[in-house]
């Protein structure tokens, strides 16, 4: 599992004098992810909608972005959140939420996009999704951004070990 710490650790020279492109706020970043997902969700009901057969691309990218994006929070900002906040519950129950998500990919991954409940099981997901982001952006943010940890030195690791992911699933 990475931590912030290890990933920080493994950019080389290149990576840090790149890093000024990655760096930002891990709450601003995690809402930029959130904000993908949800328009790449938008995008596949609407292509759903028409029948358009784009839609088969859309869903593995929300798959893709679904998966990377809960690996990272996972490995990086969950447990920076844990060691920064007295109470844990709201990371607790993100967690949670997590563990269902990842069943539903999960599932979706092992049915055929033209399964005759396909589309309905990826707006179900979309559903939690988006209930899942509105948890952690209303619930834990606001301890997180209180409790003065470093959001921008967790923010360039959540980059950094986005871009690993990315790439090696892609590949």
């Amino acid at each position: 599992m990475a931590s912030a710490s290890n990933v920080l650790s493994r950019l080389t020279a290149r990576d840090i004098s790149s890093a000024k492109s990655f760096q930002v706020n891990a709450c601003e970043l995690i809402e930029a992810d959130h904000a993908r997902i949800a328009a790449l969700f938008a995008e596949f009901e609407r292509a759903a909608s028409q029948g358009d057969v784009d839609k088969q691309g859309v869903a593995a990218q929300i798959l893709l972005e679904l998966k990377v994006h809960m690996q990272v929070v996972e490995e990086i900002f969950h447990p920076a959140a844990c060691n920064a906040l007295e109470d844990v519950d709201a990371v607790r129950r993100v967690l949670d939420r997590h563990s269902v998500v990842r069943r539903l990919i999960a599932q979706l991954e092992t049915e055929a996009g033209s399964a005759p409940d396909y589309d309905t099981k990826l707006m179900v997901l979309g559903e939690y999704a988006m209930r899942d982001v509105e948890l952690e952006e209303r619930a834990l943010f606001p301890q997180v951004q209180a409790s003065g940890m470093d959001l921008v030195g967790v923010g360039v690791a959540l980059n950094f070990r986005r871009y690993e992911l990315l790439t090696a699933m892609r590949a």
